[in-house]
């Protein structure tokens, strides 16, 4: 009989699935630290002690064998998983038996009903049932020692709840912005030379004093000159002096001239060198403005090499400089290639090397500071929104996420926000500090008649209702929030569950022997009859705007009548006759004031003015926005900045509580405006061409404006502002120079998302125009017309003149973009982005304003004429005109598809109504 030793035999891929696994090691703390993190219950896992060999009672390992149905999950590197064959024998899921052997073999081999684990170098292990232990069996109790407890002395207890860690010494806002500024300031030394670039030309030649660099003969030179010039000048004729001083003056012209072609080399290889090598290329490049500069320094024709990590004390040091006279050409390239090195160290993550190139070398701040906060440097993002930009409300956001509450406060108390302060006090379970912050919150919408947030706050932070319902009583009926106030009375009383004053105060409104603000008083009623919590007050309501109406309409004018029995069906919004009755008795009243109609025949449709306001008039109007619903106007009252939001209804409100104070420059500048077509982000306002920006002001919530809104400018220090638009989103497009042209963008929570170079200088006459729709940005500059897409441009068109204004349509509908031009209109249809379709009208209009209706129209005005046009299936059609005798300031769409409004410059606001309907695509 021929006899065969089995073996194991192992191969590349799993043979079999794992119903075991072997941890290794010897310690069971090792291997309960493995199973605890299998996510399965413990205590169905069957486990048994693998020796380190036969007859050996030290362990090597531990089988696990889970039931079928648990699988553990996270399985260590240290286990190793076991297959079954004939049922009874575990070994490696990638091993074989050699010779191979059927199951029926097997089972006649191993004979009892045990299993057995072959291992690869133990050997056959028998595994029976009454070696199995359980999880618990590898925990052993410790053994009691006998020991007297009853002597424990108590300690020092800390209280259960940690409320708020302090410093013994508080720092003060400049100290921990100060600890920002740390970092190395200094340079390294000069390196002999940059490489050269490739065809590097020969005249950009040496210098001409040998064994001495350029700088140094030319302040030996300078030195001769002033010389030369000590001496008394008596001689009528010319002596040795003069001619030394003639020699000193020829002698600097050709340094000059030598060292300026050396410069132009240095330039050359820099450039090169960023495209070739960018990591070293930033370590030379050239800052291409340096504006706290202490004084003219010793000329060069060497780049030094910095250092480019981003550096707050190195930013705001004044020293000694040299000066580079950069050629625009090489200007425009270097800006372009700093701002491409730029993303890609944000795209690396190393956002302080981006921050670097921003503010040393770009000097955008703003782009610096967004930068740094999302690298989290908020400290030195701090810094430079407080001490550079003058914008301390985000550079407290900045302390705030970086989780610096003292410091954060701090800068709140300086914008006044106590609301703020309050809440951060909150957070940091500082109750009775948080109750004065927000009392001075309190205090400050009082006297700014904001009744509504001061009772918000008294209500839902200081819990004193009876406060509240004081404030909202003082603001009715004649403060400009009225209504709200009233409004509110009603919800604070029913979700305090108070209906008997609810009621009382329902009576009173009824029983007065004046109604003041009817329309405001019916519509308040009706809506506390459909919502009060209570049902006899929400009759009493109900019955009390009936009462009023009634009082009211004999003698209501105007829209009143319409506005009262509109609210008077919607007390019974299912009764059909009541709503009748309401359309018949308003049919009856205005019959007897309406002439009957005159058909008219074969007349021209001509345009309807269908009603005017005047803005006031003391103020000097500079600009004018929409967002449809709501516009805006900006204008200057002596010293101060006029800012106002209306209706096309002729109501207005204007910004009140600490209007901004215009300096010698402001005065007399020009603004841009630019709203949020949402009317959900702040509100833009900058002076064109100037570096200073306005503080953040408020709009606050009235009956007719019920949203509150900021209005502010853009942080843009030492950036001249020429263009600016906002787009659906909350997106912020601007162009902005110093002197050259660069185009932002910012998303809705601050973040920048785009720097782009801008061929043209914003000094340029006309201003550059920007106009943007979502991610498609067009810039005018000259007679050219750049278009950018998803932030990149797609091309360059030239115009039939230069570019005076873009306007465009309205969100989704066919892009269309006119293009105001020194004499008529040019108009782009962007369906085909790589060559968009153009046509030119109004050729004979002047440099006229421009904008697209709702439905699609499109206005054209000058100073004698308007005219309208068709815009449909890409073509465009003469509509109708109209005649006038004064330059208009703005052209604006309204929420109405087929009206528009023109505002003169001294304030009057005319609304159109066109003969015709929509007309968009």
């Amino acid at each position: 009989m021929l006899t065969q030793t089995l073996a194991i035999r192992f191969g590349a891929a799993p043979l079999r699935p794992a119903v075991a696994w072997l941890i290794s090691g010897s310690q069971p703390g090792i291997w309960l630290a493995e199973m605890a993190g299998w996510q399965i219950p413990l205590s169905e896992l069957a486990l048994h002690v693998i020796p380190r060999a036969v007859n050996n009672r030290l362990p090597g390992g531990l089988l696990v064998i889970p039931p079928p149905t648990s699988q553990p999950n996270g399985v260590s590197p240290n286990c190793r998983p076991y297959g079954r064959i004939a049922e009874r024998l575990y070994l490696p899921v990638e091993a074989c038996l050699e010779p191979e052997a059927a199951d029926a073999e097997l089972r006649e081999l191993l004979g009892s009903e045990d299993a057995f684990l072959f291992h690869p170098v133990i050997g056959l292990v028998r595994i029976g049932p009454a070696e199995m232990l359980r999880t618990g069996d590898l925990i052993v109790v410790p053994q009691q020692r006998k020991a007297d407890w009853g002597r424990a002395v108590p300690g020092v207890a800390f209280n259960r709840r940690l409320l708020s860690v302090e410093p013994e010494s508080k720092p003060t806002v400049e100290e921990s912005l100060e600890t920002g500024r740390e970092g190395i300031s200094s340079e390294r030394t000069m390196l002999d030379k940059l490489p050269a670039a490739p065809g590097e030309p020969a005249w950009m030649g040496p210098a001409l004093v040998a064994g001495a660099g350029l700088a140094a003969a030319q302040a030996f030179v300078k030195f001769v000159h002033w010389l030369a010039r000590i001496p008394p000048r008596t001689s009528p004729t010319p002596t040795w002096i003069n001619s030394v001083e003639n020699w000193a003056q020829r002698r600097l012209a050709s340094i000059s001239k030598s060292m300026l072609g050396s410069r132009y080399k240095e330039l050359a290889r820099l450039l090169h060198l960023l495209e070739s090598s960018p990591d070293q290329g930033l370590r030379f490049a050239l800052p291409l403005s340096s504006p706290h500069r202490r004084g003219q320094g010793l000329p060069g024709d060497k780049l030094p090499q910095r250092n480019v990590d981003f550096n707050l004390q190195r930013l705001g040091a004044s020293k000694l400089s040299d000066p580079w006279d950069i050629p625009s050409e090489f200007r425009i390239q270097l800006a372009e290639r700093y701002r491409q090195l730029a993303n890609r160290e944000i795209r690396l993550g190393r956002h302080r090397r981006a921050a670097y190139i921003f503010a040393e070398l770009l000097f955008d701040l703003p782009s610096a500071a967004a930068t740094l906060v999302d690298g989290k440097h908020y400290r030195e993002a701090a810094a430079i929104y407080r001490d550079r930009l003058k914008q301390p409300r985000d550079a407290a956001k900045c302390l705030l996420r970086g989780g610096m509450v003292s410091e954060a406060i701090a800068l709140f108390e300086e914008i006044k926000d106590f609301e703020i302060i309050g809440d951060l006090y909150r957070r940091l379970e500082q109750h009775d500090q948080a109750r004065a912050a927000w009392r001075q919150s309190v205090e400050l919408h009082h006297r700014g008649a904001n009744f509504l947030a001061a009772a918000r706050l008294l209500e839902q932070k200081l819990h004193a209702p009876d406060e509240a319902i004081e404030i909202l009583e003082a603001g009715w009926p004649d403060s400009g929030q009225a209504a709200g106030c009233l409004r509110e009375i009603f919800q604070l009383l029913g979700r305090l569950g108070r209906h008997d004053a609810a009621g009382l105060r329902i009576e009173e409104l009824r029983n007065a022997a004046t109604v003041w603000r009817p329309v405001a008083l019916v519509e308040t009623l009706t809506e506390v009859a459909a919502s009060y919590p209570h049902e006899p007050v929400a009759s009493a309501a109900a019955d009390a705007a009936r009462v009023t109406t009634a009082r009211r309409l004999p003698i209501a004018f105007g829209a009143e009548p319409i506005q009262l029995l509109d609210s008077i069906a919607r007390l019974a919004s299912e009764d059909r006759l009541l709503r009748r009755d309401c359309q018949r008795y308003l049919r009856g009243n205005l019959s007897a004031t309406l002439a009957p109609a005159v058909r008219a025949r074969h007349v021209r449709p001509e345009l309807t003015r269908i009603s005017e306001f005047q803005l006031p008039q003391d103020v000097s109007w500079r600009n004018l926005t929409s967002t449809y619903e709501t516009f805006y106007a900006l204008g200057v009252r002596e010293d101060t900045l006029v800012l106002i939001r209306g209706r096309w209804d002729g109501s207005i409100q204007e910004m009140r509580q600490h209007p901004w104070k215009l300096g010698p420059r402001t005065s007399t500048a020009r603004f841009l405006l630019s709203a949020d077509p949402q009317e959900t982000h702040k509100l833009l306002v900058h002076p064109i061409g100037l570096d200073e920006s306005l503080p953040l002001r408020s709009f606050g919530a009235t009956d007719l404006f019920p949203t509150e809104l900021m209005a502010g400018s853009l942080a843009l220090e030492h950036r001249t502002l020429v263009a600016l638009e906002r787009t659906i989103g909350g997106l912020i497009w601007a162009l902005a120079g110093m002197p050259d042209l660069v185009l932002y963008g910012w998303g809705p929570n601050g973040q920048l998302i785009s720097t782009e170079h801008v061929d043209g200088l914003a000094s340029s006459d006309p201003s550059p125009c920007l106009h943007a729709r979502g991610t498609s940005i067009f810039v005018g500059v000259g007679d050219q017309l750049s278009i950018y897409q998803q932030r990149h441009q797609v091309r360059t068109v030239e115009t039939s003149g230069v570019i005076r204004g873009l306007s465009g349509t309205a969100p989704n509908s066919r892009a269309r973009v006119a293009v105001s031009l020194d004499q008529g209109v040019q108009v782009f249809w962007l369906d085909n982005m790589p060559n968009p379709m153009s046509s030119v009208l109004a050729d004979d209009l002047a440099a006229p304003l421009t904008c697209f209706t709702r439905g699609g129209h499109l206005i054209a005005a000058s100073e004698t004429q308007c005219e309208v046009y068709f815009t449909q299936q890409r073509r465009l059609r003469f509509a109708t005109s109209l005649p006038r005798n004064s330059r208009p300031l703005a052209v604006l769409p309204t929420a109405t598809a087929d009206r528009f409004a023109i505002c003169g410059t001294g304030g009057m606001v005319e609304l159109y109504q066109m003969p015709f309907g929509p007309g968009n695509e």
